[in-house]
């Protein structure tokens, strides 16, 4: 443990690595885990396996295999095997689990707090339901897929013929 406060109340977790002010502070418990960055997993009082990295990333968190790097990336999350790479991503997530968000802001606007098994890709997107891949914002204008591109209006023609 290298910073200030880091790691304090630790009783009985073991092979944690936490740096930065605050890192880790109030965990009593959990084995496993990186917080690297200030405050990260400050509040979390266990968890195990865990790599959070980024000013306040996983500030909350006290559940187990989580991934967070970027500055305040999954913020509130308190459910497990959450993943959220950028800042701020997953950042509305609270109970949710078995989550990914990749991008600047993904999980936040717009995000079911207790989505499950969902995934949101680019920035500031969100998932709205349990099961759901989303890729790209409403500002997105094309997709390519295997050296194939789409025009939104293409994909909103092709989707008006299914059933």
């Amino acid at each position: 443990a290298i910073g200030y406060t880091v790691a304090d109340a630790n009783i009985s977790g073991s092979e944690n690595v936490d740096v930065g002010m605050a890192a880790g502070r109030a965990r009593t418990t959990g084995n496993g885990n990186v917080t690297i960055g200030f405050s990260a997993m400050s509040l979390a009082t266990g968890g195990n396996n865990n790599v959070l990295i980024g000013r306040l990333a996983a500030n909350v968190y006290n559940g187990d295999e989580a991934v967070a790097v970027g500055a305040y990336a999954l913020g509130g999350a308190t459910g497990i095997r959450n993943v959220g790479i950028g800042y701020g991503a997953g950042g509305s997530i609270t109970t949710g689990s078995l989550n990914t968000f990749l991008g600047f802001a993904s999980g936040q606007q717009g995000q079911i707090a207790n989505v499950t098994n969902s995934t949101a890709i680019g920035n500031a997107t969100a998932t709205t339901k349990d099961n759901q891949v989303v890729i790209g914002n409403n500002d997105v204008t094309e997709v390519k897929l295997a050296g194939v591109a789409f025009s939104r209006s293409q994909l909103q023609r092709l989707l008006a013929m299914v059933p």
